[in-house]
């Protein structure tokens, strides 16, 4: 019943002909839709979401971009217009920020579907230019509660948070808070979510703040070399990955651990297979994909095709995946070929898994066509009569 009762203003909220008439509702739906998150009964919590479908619709328009990471600024609002509309929306969020936080800041593994909503309209709003100015709905007041849902036990809502955080600080203030984060990032005792949480934080603002510097010896030795979480190493490697300013002394000290930490773990273990004996183990794969990104990029730069083979052969078919596509997107965008033709086709016969088989293949296809001979097409034909893969 509390279900169909949702459904039914969904309806009207969806329904283009009625306009302005249900615009004066659109604050008790929001309110309405907040609450139908932490409801007991399953129909209630899939109306909601419905709901609050229609109602991010009615509110910031049709979304405008195809990648869900990234938002068009016709579907945002300043925080002044949005509290001006909605008034009350301000006090509410407040109220359920502060709930949510408390539990997010204790490390205490509770869950708050509201959040959910929540982060995704904070994610949406801005502040204006005269955001100080005669306005009593700061978003200011709603940053230092974001911040505490950064050290979430939950993955998605530190990701989420962070998403949130960065919109609600004004630009020009962006690159002292990274600055602030960094500081916080040294602090010793902080908690693998918290850590991980500021990570992402300092992301988000890496790619509207380009100056913010991410790299010191001593956040290199204390979330790499020394870090036992895969997923902290990978986030702040790929942080590195996003920084193009990085000095050649810097990323020569950074690719001798990322080499390190990428071929002596794989030489110390006693399989070669990836080992998932403990939950940090879930995260080895995301992070070898990061340690990749960082060295085809430094190979790619001082045309090293050594380091670069050393990828193509790695024992985990993720970094030899990630190498791969690396590679060929380089040929494709007219890159310098720097690995010969007999060492792609040596690979090959190497290769026993498909996905990396075709890339090799789509690699070979970059070659010019003066570089093949007669015997290489009977190659590929005895190629397509023992593979089955559709994709080779």
């Amino acid at each position: 019943v509390q279900g169909a009762r949702i459904q039914r203003p969904q309806a009207l909220f969806r329904d283009t002909r009625l306009g302005e008439s249900v615009a004066g509702f659109v604050e008790s739906g929001m309110k309405v839709s907040i609450n139908g998150f932490e409801a007991s009964n399953w129909a209630e919590r899939n109306s909601a979401t419905l709901l609050f479908s229609a109602l991010m619709t009615r509110i910031f328009g049709v979304k405008r971009e195809k990648d869900s990471s990234e938002l068009s600024a016709k579907n945002c609002l300043t925080g002044k217009v949005f509290f001006q509309r909605y008034p009350s929306t301000h006090a509410f969020l407040l109220h359920k920020l502060e709930d949510a936080a408390s539990y997010s800041e204790a490390g205490t593994l509770k869950l708050h579907p509201a959040l959910y909503p929540i982060l995704l309209i904070l994610s949406r709003i801005f502040p204006s230019p005269s955001e100080s100015l005669n306005n009593p709905f700061k978003l200011s007041s709603l940053v230092p509660l974001v911040e505490k849902c950064s050290g979430s036990p939950i993955l998605a809502i530190r990701q989420l948070a962070a998403g949130a955080l960065v919109p609600l600080i004004p630009p020009d203030q962006l690159v002292d808070h990274g600055c602030k984060l960094l500081v916080r990032l040294a602090e010793k005792g902080l908690s693998t979510n918290l850590l991980h949480g500021l990570l992402l934080q300092l992301r988000q603002i890496k790619k509207v703040a380009p100056t913010v510097s991410v790299v010191t010896d001593a956040l290199v030795d204390q979330l790499v070399t020394s870090c036992a979480c895969p997923l902290i190493s990978a986030q702040y490697i790929s942080l590195l990955n996003l920084d193009q300013s990085l000095s050649q002394e810097h990323r020569d000290m950074v690719e001798a651990v990322l080499q390190e930490k990428l071929y002596s773990e794989l030489e110390d273990s006693s399989t070669v297979e990836p080992a998932l004996n403990t939950p940090r183990d879930l995260w080895k794969p995301l992070f070898y994909q990061e340690c990749c990104v960082f060295l085809s990029d430094c190979s790619l730069r001082s045309s090293d095709s050594g380091s670069m083979l050393k990828l193509f052969i790695h024992p985990e078919i993720e970094v030899r995946t990630k190498a791969l596509t690396i590679y060929r997107n380089h040929l494709g965008k007219g890159g310098e070929i720097q690995i010969e033709k007999a060492d792609i086709f040596n690979l090959i016969l190497c290769e026993k898994q498909d996905v990396c088989l075709s890339l090799l293949i789509e690699i070979c296809l970059r070659f010019p066509g003066s570089s093949f001979l007669l015997s290489d097409l009977a190659f590929f034909i005895s190629l397509l009569q023992v593979k089955q893969s559709e994709d080779v």
